[in-house]
């Protein structure tokens, strides 16, 4: 009798990378609380709580691409065992300080831990056969996660401010560790398992990473000025901002999931075509605030356009190396671009207007919508 043919990524590996995957960029979905309780709290100023959150978010992506090369050689579980201890302990040594210098240290040592964690996670994910589908599922999952987890930190902050916040995430990270023992990619072909990792091919990686890069800065720059378009310029309650940012982590979920989907019927060089030209769209008005109608619109193809590249960005990573280096240096990539995003969007608000950002933003998503054309068929020619 036939076997029945296997549908998908088993359900415990793709829990196990998107809850590592959420480890990756659980700094990023909390900037918003974390940055508010640094300046009621520990009274450090705006532009200094700021930069404690970049700075982070840049050690997560950096951490992750600097330990690529032996996550295999070391072991996925292994770095990520090593990743989790480090980001606990940092977590809770973050109650110890309050001065900036110090704070910096140990928030930077726990994105180290984070970092290793994530670079686990991806690099499993792009061990697997079907790594749009693994991350596409995945990611999936870690929405899923978030949309769960944040009102329940907002009202912990609300009630407990800056310690509230640091034990909050420590549990949450002692509480999904476990699930990190199910990385390991039993989908994945013993070739890809046993075999030396690929050479990475110097020009499409190039490509990726700068279509990673370009795509992340815009959209990295629009997301930071959501809530002050929306308040300031066209004068919108805090309360609707956040009720538009909520339904844009619906339409992520949507978009997500949509890759597995559109890889089989479609490929992916029109999805990815899309996908960033969508986000520059959407970046464009989010950013320039033209009327509550296009703002609320950008608002929800916003997150639909991201999730759907952003899996995408480190499935295409994977095909460049199967033994998940690839993927990883993805992940990292997207992090760091994505946090230096705010700063560039910053200095540009600085010289000009909403308007020109606005611009800035469409055009950057443009030009990795292009750099995207020769590096898709680049790997579809392998």
């Amino acid at each position: 009798m036939l076997k029945p043919e296997n549908k998908g990524p088993p359900f415990k590996f793709v829990v196990a990378v998107g809850i590592g995957s959420l480890f990756g960029v659980i700094s990023l979905n909390l900037a918003p609380f974390t940055i508010g309780a640094f300046i009621d709290d520990l009274g450090i100023t705006q532009a200094r709580s700021g930069f404690l959150v970049t700075a982070e978010l840049v050690v997560i992506g950096l951490s992750a691409i600097l330990i690529s090369p032996t996550v295999n050689k070391i072991g996925i579980r292994r770095t990520a065992l090593l990743g989790i201890i480090i980001a606990i302990t940092g977590q809770l040594a973050s109650l110890l300080f309050e001065q900036f210098g110090s704070l910096l240290t140990i928030r930077l040592f726990t994105a180290m831990g984070l970092g290793l964690v994530y670079a686990s996670a991806n690099a499993a994910g792009g061990r697997a056969k079907n790594p749009d589908a693994v991350f596409s599922l995945a990611i999936t999952c870690s929405l899923i996660v978030v949309a769960l987890f944040l009102p329940g930190i907002g009202a912990v902050v609300g009630h407990f401010g800056y310690r509230g916040i640091v034990l909050a995430v420590a549990a949450f990270l002692l509480i999904s560790a476990p699930t990190l023992i199910w990385l390991v990619p039993k989908e994945a072909s013993s070739s890809t398992l046993t075999s030396k990792a690929d050479v990475l091919k110097t020009t499409d990686l190039f490509l990726l990473i700068a279509m990673i890069a370009f795509f992340n800065v815009g959209t990295g720059a629009a997301w930071t000025f959501m809530e002050r378009v929306g308040i300031v310029k066209l004068g919108l309650p805090s309360e609707q901002v956040g009720l538009i940012l909520g339904m844009g982590t619906f339409a992520g979920i949507f978009g997500a999931l949509s890759v597995s989907w559109l890889s089989k019927r479609v490929g992916r060089l029109y999805p990815i075509i899309a996908g960033l030209s969508i986000g520059g769209i959407s970046s464009f008005f989010i950013v320039s605030g033209l009327d509550i109608a296009s703002y609320i619109i950008g608002g929800l193809l916003f997150w639909g356009s991201y999730m759907l590249i952003y899996p995408y960005s480190i499935a295409l990573g994977s095909d460049l190396d199967k033994s998940g280096r690839g993927a990883t240096i993805a992940a990292g990539m997207t992090m760091m671009s994505f946090a230096v995003g705010p700063m560039v969007g910053a200095q540009i608000l600085t010289v000009s207007s909403f308007y020109i950002l606005a611009l800035f933003c469409f055009g950057s998503c443009l030009l990795a919508a292009i750099i995207s054309l020769p590096l898709i068929r680049s790997l579809n020619s392998r």
